[in-house]
């Protein structure tokens, strides 16, 4: 039985990356689909196993570890984050309510 295929959407057109294996373009590095070392996909996985490794995956912390967000201490991913997760979605609802 092969893994699911995972795709990581963010919004902003794909220019962020807000973990270091969930990439701009949609590609996930995780060991249970098989895109990253350690245990691979079983028949006794389901789809919520692997939701829940996601879920897992983006609550380390810290949730960078490549060498540019570590010596930025963070910065750049932050910022993003803010940008895009909370401002983006204000001004879409603002723009929303005045139209």
């Amino acid at each position: 039985m092969e893994p699911p295929d995972v795709r990581f959407l963010t919004t902003d057109a794909g220019r962020v990356q807000l973990h270091e294996h969930l990439y701009s373009d949609g590609h996930v590095c995780l060991s249970i689909i098989g895109t990253w070392d350690g245990p691979q996909w079983s028949p006794a996985l389901s789809l919520a196993s692997l939701l829940v490794s996601v879920q897992s995956m983006l609550s380390e912390k810290p949730p960078y570890n490549r060498q540019l967000w570590r010596q930025e201490g963070g910065a750049k991913l932050r910022h993003d984050v803010v940008r895009v997760a909370v401002c983006d979605v204000v001004e879409d609802c603002l723009r929303e309510d005045w139209t």
